[in-house]
């Protein structure tokens, strides 16, 4: 399962991603976007789970995150 995540605080990392994620099953992948000449994070990134059905609560407990910016 691959999960998009947007409005996420400029200083989260794919390590700061996979310790809040990695509670909803395990974390195959991680890519924050960023721009091309910058480096600058785009405030979103892809998860990607090993498992299908991993991830699937996350949308009911997304906003216990703390690497969002609201």
């Amino acid at each position: 399962m691959i999960y998009f995540t947007g409005n996420l605080h400029p200083d989260a990392t794919e390590n700061t991603l996979d310790d809040e994620f990695s509670v909803f099953g395990l974390v195959e992948s991680i890519r924050v976007c960023r721009e091309i000449d910058t480096k600058k994070p785009l405030g979103y990134a892809y998860v990607s789970f090993r498992q299908r059905n991993d991830g699937t609560s996350i949308p009911t407990k997304r906003r216990f995150l703390s690497t969002f910016s609201w």
